[in-house]
C-alpha cells in the first residue's frame, strides 16, 4: 500500500525529493525539506532545520506572518533550530502541490538572505548530511546522530520481536468474540445492535495489542480474521436468543436485516482498521532507513 497522498506524490516529482514512510524528504537550494499529509485533504506538515535560528528568529517570524494568508498557514512553529509549517489544502492536489512548492522556494530564498544554513534534523549541528527515517520522524541526520539513532532501532527491533503472532490472535478473536455476545444481548433486549458492527476491528485490534501481539506483516490480516469471527458469533447469538420460529416471519426479517446491516458496518469497519493498521507499521517500522547520502536524494 502506498502511504503518500496524491498531493505529495506531485510534489516529490516537482520538487525531486524522495518518499520515505507517508513523507517525502529533499534538499532545494542547499535546505532539507521534509512534507507529510495524514490524508487527502488534510492539512500538509513541512519541517526543516536551520542553525542561526537564534539570532534570526524575530526576522523569520515576521517573514511567516507575512506569507500565512497567500499559502493558507494553519500553523507556524519555531523550536529550537527546527520550523515546522502547517498548510491547510484548500485546493485540489495539483494546484496544492504547485503552491507548497512555490511555498519552499520563497523560504529558501529568504533563508539565504537572512543567512540561515541547513542543519541536522535532530540535534541542530549545521551541515548538510544524511537523511534518515526512524520511525515517523524523517530528517537529515549527522553522525553523532546517526549512530545513537542505529542502537536505538536496533534495541526497538529486538523488542519487537518479542511479540507474538499466536497471542495476539488470541487477544483480538477473544474482544470480538466478547462484542459478538454484547450485540446479541443488545438484539435480544431490542436495542438497534447493528452499530456494534463498525466495533468489530476496532476491538480486535485492542485486544491483539492487549496481547501483546507481534506488530508486524501479518497483524492487519489477523485482526481482518478475528473482526469476521466475532461477527459469526454475532449471528449465532441473534438466532438463538431471538428463538425464531419458521412461523415467525416478522422477527426472522428484522434478526435478518439487523445481521446484515451490521455485516456491512463490520466490513466498513474491518477495511477502514486494516488500512490504518499498515499504514502505521510503514511510519513506525523499527528499521533505520537511509533516504538519501550527502550527495544527494538516492533513486
Amino acid at each position: 500500500m502506498k502511504l503518500t497522498t496524491k498531493t505529495l506524490t506531485k510534489l516529490r516529482l516537482l520538487l525531486k525529493y524522495t518518499e520515505s514512510g507517508a513523507s517525502i524528504i529533499g534538499r532545494s537550494e542547499g535546505f532539507w525539506f521534509s512534507i507529510s499529509q495524514a490524508d487527502e485533504g488534510r492539512p500538509l506538515t513541512v519541517r526543516t532545520s536551520l542553525s542561526g535560528l537564534d539570532e534570526r528568529r524575530e526576522e523569520l517570524k515576521s517573514l511567516l506572518d507575512s506569507i500565512k494568508e497567500r499559502y493558507y498557514f494553519r500553523s507556524s512553529e519555531i523550536n529550537g533550530s527546527d520550523l515546522t509549517i502547517e498548510l491547510f489544502q484548500k485546493l485540489g492536489p495539483d494546484k496544492s502541490s504547485t503552491l507548497t512548492g512555490e511555498l519552499i522556494a520563497e523560504l529558501t530564498n529568504e533563508f539565504n538572505a537572512l543567512g540561515l544554513r541547513s542543519a541536522c534534523g535532530f540535534c541542530g549541528l549545521e551541515g548538510s548530511f544524511n537523511a534518515v527515517r526512524s520511525g515517523s520522524d524523517v530528517a537529515e541526520a549527522c553522525p553523532s546522530c546517526m549512530s545513537k539513532l542505529e542502537t536505538e532501532m536496533g534495541a526497538a527491533s529486538k523488542n519487537s520481536q518479542n511479540g507474538s503472532y499466536l497471542r495476539g490472535a488470541f487477544g483480538a478473536s477473544i474482544a470480538t468474540v466478547i462484542t459478538g455476545i454484547a450485540w446479541s444481548i443488545a438484539t435480544a433486549i431490542g436495542a438497534f445492535s447493528a452499530l456494534f458492527g463498525f466495533a468489530f476491528a476496532l476491538v480486535a485490534k485492542k485486544g491483539y495489542l492487549l496481547f501483546k501481539g507481534k506488530k508486524a506483516a501479518q497483524m492487519p490480516f489477523i485482526i481482518a480474521g478475528a473482526a469476521f469471527l466475532g461477527l459469526v458469533v454475532a449471528m449465532i447469538g441473534d438466532l438463538s436468543l431471538a428463538n425464531v420460529s419458521p412461523d415467525d416471519i416478522y422477527t426472522l426479517e428484522d434478526v435478518a436485516s439487523n445481521m446484515m446491516i451490521g455485516f456491512a458496518f463490520s466490513l466498513i469497519g474491518t477495511y477502514a482498521t486494516m488500512s490504518t493498521t499498515i499504514r502505521e507499521l510503514g511510519m513506525s517500522s523499527t528499521k533505520l532507513e537511509t533516504v538519501y547520502g550527502e550527495e544527494g536524494p538516492q533513486d
